[in-house]
């Protein structure tokens, strides 16, 4: 893969294509995160000023820590709770309810993440949606929705997504 990558006239989506699946293969093989995000800052490097490399960055926010990455039976079991009876027929009351999260909790978890990946325009897109719903909040709703518009490189279809947001906020 990277002799491909270092030779000359290939196109900026094929360049992406290789190094992309070359970091899920060390994902996925290697269980090597290090290698993996390697990968992708090669690609924000090398096509930088690009949609790729907005792509690239994001991959980084997103990659898990080891415990992720391990299998199956390096994981920890799950204790699930059964449900007694029907629980469509009683009206939910044989369903544990899940708690509410709190919405200061949220955005400071948010907020913590984007001072590390400050390009992760997903939970950003979060944080929007928190200072409008818990908050009240359209004025911070609507900063963040611009900020993910007005940074460039940015795939048109996310940006008329937020475009498309901005008049729920306001």
């Amino acid at each position: 893969m990277q002799r491909f990558i270092s030779q000359p006239n290939h196109a900026p989506a094929n360049i992406a294509f290789a190094l992309n699946n070359l970091a899920d293969w060390h994902l996925k093989y290697a269980q090597d995160r290090d290698a993996a995000q390697a990968c992708f800052e090669q690609l924000a490097d090398l096509l930088a000023g690009t949609e790729w490399e907005q792509r690239a960055r994001q991959r980084i926010a997103r990659l898990g820590n080891m415990d992720m990455l391990l299998g199956s039976e390096a994981r920890r079991p799950m204790q699930l709770t059964t449900v007694e009876g029907d629980a469509g027929l009683d009206a939910g009351a044989s369903i544990k309810r899940v708690v509410e999260v709190d919405g200061a909790e949220l955005a400071a978890l948010y907020v913590r993440h984007l001072q590390q990946h400050p390009q992760d325009t997903e939970v950003r897109e979060r944080l929007a949606e928190v200072y409008a719903q818990y908050y009240h909040r359209l004025d911070l709703a609507t900063e963040q929705l611009e900020r993910m518009i007005q940074h460039p490189n940015q795939p048109m279809k996310q940006v008329v997504k937020w475009l498309n947001l901005l008049p729920i906020f306001r």
